[in-house]
């Protein structure tokens, strides 16, 4: 009876080791795997800080022209008024 508790006992501690060890290598695993997840995640935002950013830039350098664009235009539409103006009251004041 010593003999067949003793196997038990040794069984019982084998399956105990076994399952640490289980225990272990999924809880290394689980680690390493949320690790480089974060580390992923991380590496994709800079990426794409850095595409917001660029963007941003282009996109005020893009509004800067066409605001000059802008004014140019409005600048020969008053020019233009103001020549066509003029050449309407000469048409009208010589009646």
């Amino acid at each position: 009876m010593a003999t067949r508790k003793a196997k038990n006992q040794n069984k019982f501690e084998t399956v105990i080791n076994k399952t640490k060890d289980i225990a272990l290598k999924v809880n290394d695993f689980t680690y390493n795997t949320t690790e480089e997840i974060i580390e992923q995640s991380v590496k994709r935002g800079e990426q794409w800080q850095n595409l917001t950013s660029k963007a941003i830039a282009d996109s005020l350098e893009i509004m800067a022209v066409n605001q000059n664009i802008m004014f140019d235009t409005l600048d020969n539409l008053k020019s233009q008024f103001q020549t066509g103006t003029k050449r309407i009251k000469s048409l009208f004041s010589k009646n």
